[in-house]
């Protein structure tokens, strides 16, 4: 099997270092930019690659953005695969830890260094960065962005189409509803049920 990327930016990059270290090959990437830094791999073409390729039996894809505005973009690349029945990977690095009881859902990134402890689970089409940890008992919902060395602590929520920023920290038992970005650094120390941009310590919406 050879992987196929969608999205040719620095979160793609990364991910082509997790394939490379697991000995996998990667065929291309699909990017709008012609001139895309894919470290030589090539640029396969664009959307429409998928419609003309998603039936070939030795082909996975993986939505390789990474740190956009909306984790809905990511949302809608991963419909489109599904509409087209392509075959989905899952990408889990080779110094990630995950525990035998969590379940890692269609599609997933869990990245170098990260931890996906006992009994939680992870929703289809979600990056778990690098050295970011989700505790016992964490749910993380589809689509979602689990940004590097962040730290989701036992027993949370997470909504859909969430940005847990880099350095942020979800309490224990905490609940993170849909559509929301906790910044970097930040601390959720309560249930957070307003879609928004959430910041500081305790974090606190800011629009």
């Amino acid at each position: 099997m050879k992987w196929v990327l969608l999205g040719g930016g620095g979160h793609c990059r990364s991910c082509i270092s997790v394939i490379e270290n697991l000995n996998q090959s990667v065929l291309g990437v699909l990017d709008k930019d012609a001139n895309a830094n894919t470290l030589g791999y090539p640029i396969l073409g664009g959307d429409e690659w998928v419609e003309a390729n998603s039936s070939k039996g030795d082909i996975l894809f993986l939505v390789t953005l990474g740190m956009i505005r909306s984790t809905s973009v990511r949302e809608r690349i991963y419909s489109l695969l599904k509409r087209k029945n392509a075959e989905i990977g899952t990408l889990v690095a080779k110094s990630a830890v995950v525990s035998s009881s969590a379940i890692i859902g269609e599609g997933c990134m869990i990245m170098e260094q990260a931890l996906v402890n006992s009994c939680s689970s992870v929703g289809v089409n979600s990056i778990v960065n690098s050295g970011s940890i989700v505790e016992h008992d964490v749910c993380v919902g589809a689509h979602t962005h689990v940004s590097t060395r962040a730290v989701i602590n036992g027993g949370s929520i997470i909504g859909k189409r969430c940005l847990i920023g880099s350095g942020a920290i979800v309490l224990q038992n905490v609940r993170i509803g849909d559509d929301v970005t906790l910044g970097a650094g930040a601390t959720a120390v309560k249930d957070i049920v307003e879609p928004g941009v959430w910041v500081g310590t305790p974090a606190r919406r800011i629009k």
